[in-house]
């Protein structure tokens, strides 16, 4: 058996041991970073967006670092500084941007972008978190990827967002393998969520969205941060490498 600290709510009681929520600005990030911090002593949020993560921080009673996620250099610099005061146990990587459009009618600075925002981020945080995730007899990650990375998306979240979605799926995987035993690696996969990301869609588009659903209804984020919770908690110590896909039906695969 693993060796397993006193916990309360399945989440380390370890004082040292922080969850840091990377893209903790977004809608998503967010609703995390709530439920995080109603069960454990040190919540971290990262964004590059310096008034949105500080409101998002002082709401929960979290920390928060200004960073840019996309670049190396920045990144390095925030998990150095969160290694000051604590060890990253959990590491939430939610930074997203979406595209839109057909494939033909994509610049390649947006294909770029949305790659980066939404992958390579995630690669960096990941990457930077590695020491202090070993650091100690256990470790979580939790990517978040889409319902799109199932179904190749459409147009109006566009071909990258898609494909960067379905690199998170395989970045979750070699993490998975690559960190065992002691640390975790695994992905939720939301179909629509009901954040600001919505706000470009119009009433037809977002009604399209839902008759689409056997759910008959958009996620609410706090819906999302209860899958990441449990992922990140010691109960599913089990379970690694795993995508779940969380779509109200959107995909069934």
């Amino acid at each position: 058996m693993p060796d397993r600290t006193a916990t309360d709510g399945g989440v380390s009681a370890d004082s040292r041991d922080a969850v840091v929520v990377c893209g903790g600005a977004g809608g998503i990030g967010r609703a995390c970073a709530a439920w995080f911090a109603e069960r454990y002593p040190t919540v971290v949020l990262v964004d590059v967006d310096a008034d949105a993560v500080g409101a998002a921080a002082d709401a929960v009673g979290a920390r928060a670092i200004v960073a840019d996620l996309t670049d190396p250099s920045a990144v390095r610099v925030a998990f150095d500084e969160i290694a000051s005061f604590a060890r990253t146990a959990v590491l939430v990587n939610a930074t997203g941007a979406v595209g839109s459009g057909a494939v033909e009618d994509i610049g390649l600075d947006d294909w770029n972008r949305v790659l980066t925002v939404n992958l390579t981020s995630a690669f960096l945080c990941a990457q930077a978190a590695i020491p202090q995730l070993r650091d100690g007899s256990w470790g979580k990650v939790v990517n978040l990827s889409s319902v799109n990375a199932r179904t190749g998306g459409n147009d109006l979240s566009g071909a990258a967002y898609a494909v960067a979605k379905a690199g998170i799926g395989a970045l979750t995987r070699h993490l998975a393998r690559s960190l065992a035993p002691a640390v975790q690696v695994n992905a939720v996969a939301p179909g629509p969520v009901r954040t600001p990301m919505l706000d470009r869609l119009t009433d037809v588009e977002l009604d399209g969205l839902v008759a689409a659903l056997p759910a008959g209804r958009i996620a609410e984020p706090e819906e999302i941060a209860a899958a990441v919770g449990f992922l990140a908690s010691r109960e599913a110590d089990y379970v690694t490498g795993v995508t779940l896909d969380q779509n109200g039906g959107g995909w069934i695969g």
